[in-house]
């Protein structure tokens, strides 16, 4: 029988300017090379510095840093290591990017103010970050983004050698949990896809849920749209309606995921492509509810923003 390539794995690392996260990922990537493995770096800086002094705009820089991290992980290399996100919403423009399938370690690093500008001070080549009221704009930025910023592992810098948080990221590589089988993994995502009600009243028993029998053949004509998630055999894993005013605004409702199915992805994937699809109908909000437990997936995998809002209960 055929082995299968191991999954990928991309190791994101998120952190201030200053806060050394060039120096982290030259490091990792240094140390697990020296241990065979196949790595790519790939650096927002070095992206931008393709197009300067021309560049169109940081926007248009974080894209093609984003699809490139993305086209890395399609390849048979063992580990990407990315650096140079710094929000929640530049963290899921990469995730949006990846392969199904891939294994992500969300590195999120903090640092001492006076610490980072005394690093970016000491650096020539450095522009705009050395000047001391800039580089403090982006660390009170950036602080005020850190609780949207969950990560899987958060390590503050100072103190610390680049090689002592080289070893704590590759601790945390190894304690990963290996990729399922290939064929485990076949999932074919489908928007406004064949369901029934039985279906969906089924999936939501899996995992504990109290369906009502009827619900999905009553809500389904004001839906937008949906996307199910099925395995290679039809079953129905995962599921999103996504309901609309008839104008700039669609509503995400009752993301599922099947209980053998979860913390494979499945759920970040049906609300990736219920964005993707939203967005393509001329949608310009898309809102969400959640409840307090759900803030991590909603906020940190989906890419979601926190906002003010309000609820009455009506029956």
């Amino acid at each position: 029988m055929t082995q299968r390539a191991p999954s990928p794995v991309l190791v994101m690392i998120t952190g201030p300017i200053a806060a050394g996260k060039s120096t982290l990922a030259v490091e990792l990537t240094r140390q697990l090379r020296a241990t065979g493995a196949s790595v790519a770096l790939v650096d927002l800086d070095t992206v931008a510095g393709m197009a300067r002094p021309t560049l169109p705009s940081w926007t248009w820089a974080e894209k093609i840093h984003a699809d490139l991290v993305g086209h890395c992980c399609a390849t048979a290399i063992d580990v990407v290591v990315d650096e140079g996100t710094s929000t929640a919403a530049e963290v899921q423009q990469v995730r949006e990017r990846i392969p199904y399938g891939t294994r992500v370690l969300h590195v999120v690093l903090t640092a001492d103010f006076e610490a980072s500008l005394a690093r970016a001070q000491g650096e020539p080549a450095r522009g705009l970050s050395r000047d001391r009221e800039f580089l403090q704009r982006d660390h009170d930025r950036y602080a005020a983004e850190l609780s949207n910023l969950a990560g899987d592992l958060r390590l503050h810098v100072e103190g610390r050698t680049p090689s002592q948080l080289a070893s704590a990221v590759r601790a945390a590589l190894a304690g990963m949990p290996e990729a399922s089988s290939e064929t485990d993994r076949q999932v074919v995502h489908t928007w406004r896809g064949a369901i029934d009600d039985a279906e969906l009243v089924e999936l939501t028993e899996s995992h504990g849920g109290n369906p009502a029998v009827g619900w999905w053949d009553t809500v389904r004509g004001h839906s937008l749209g949906w996307v199910s998630a099925r395995d290679r055999t039809g079953l129905l894993v995962g599921f999103v309606n996504v309901a609309w005013d008839g104008g700039d605004h669609a509503f995400l409702l009752d993301t599922k995921s099947r209980a053998s199915h979860q913390r494979q992805g499945i759920g970040t994937a049906v609300v990736r492509l219920a964005v993707e699809q939203a967005r393509a109908a001329g949608c310009e909000w898309l809102h969400v509810d959640f409840e307090p437990h759900l803030a991590e997936f909603y906020l940190e995998a989906c890419g979601f923003r926190p906002t003010a809002a309000g609820l009455i209960r009506l029956r």
